[in-house]
């Protein structure tokens, strides 16, 4: 997922329109079921050391499409690469945008943004959409800490 170079593509086939719009009306419960994943997550991990979890202010109501949790760096890989081995869609996500090789052409260099790369060289996104059945929220979390407890 490297831009390369920029571009634009503002064309919208129509059947992603009407599916679009098919979706806008099942928007909340979306958003409840994403809730109760969230929950579900939060819960089961809250006790376990060596991780950071996704922060949540009172006055903020989202729409959780990831739930990145935040290990050590030097542990990442191989928590990932186990994780994702044992049967688990784990995912790693938000590149610094410079990091991409089109800024790298602007003369844009590593180390200008610490926080983000930190947070980049620490992050997995477990398993997160409105469909994932509890059975198998419950196989992420059990897989997830049993790898977690060897590297923290």
């Amino acid at each position: 997922q490297e831009v390369h170079e920029f571009g634009l593509n503002y064309r919208l086939p129509d059947v992603l329109c009407a599916l679009g719009i098919s979706q806008i009306a099942r928007l909340e419960e979306f958003k409840k079921q994403r809730k109760i994943i969230f929950e579900n997550y939060k819960d089961a991990f809250k006790y376990i050391s060596g991780i950071e979890l996704p922060g949540l202010r009172n006055y903020v109501d989202p729409m959780w499409h990831l739930f990145p949790i935040r290990v050590n760096p030097n542990n990442r890989e191989y928590i990932f690469k186990e994780i994702r081995n044992s049967g688990i869609g784990v995912q790693v996500n938000y590149i610094p945008a410079y990091w991409h090789p089109v800024f790298r052409e602007m003369g844009y260099v590593r180390g200008l943004c610490p926080r983000s790369e930190k947070f980049y060289k620490s992050e997995i996104s477990l398993p997160m959409f409105a469909s994932l059945s509890y059975l198998e929220q419950e196989k992420s979390i059990e897989i997830t800490i049993e790898i977690l407890k060897k590297y923290t």
